[in-house]
């Protein structure tokens, strides 16, 4: 039974990252930053949430998104790079996880 809860909790785990789009790869300024996007299409005016992945454990290792702020895609660089400025008092960090809203 606990194998079952264990097997259980990792798999419900990492189906709450299969949203997860793209990273934060370079902070620019305090309210802006290039984010690196897989498999989607943004453009200018496009909404992004910003998460923080926090993991922990010893022999089985449970990760946790947190919502951190949000932003708005205020360049397309390229087709999988791109600029974000974000809103309020975001602490912005390499590493942050994108979500297109």
């Amino acid at each position: 039974m606990k194998a079952k809860m264990i097997i259980l909790s990792v798999l419900m785990s990492s189906s709450a990252f299969a949203a997860v789009q793209g990273k934060v790869s370079m902070k620019i300024d305090s309210s802006s930053a290039q984010i690196i996007v897989k498999n989607i299409s943004v453009k200018e005016g496009d909404r992004v949430a910003l998460y923080e992945e926090t993991c922990q454990g010893p022999k089985i290792e449970l990760c946790r998104k947190t919502k951190v702020g949000t932003g708005v895609v205020s360049r397309v660089i390229s087709q999988d790079a791109s600029e974000i400025k974000v809103d309020g008092n975001v602490k912005l960090k390499e590493g942050l996880l994108i979500e297109k809203e």
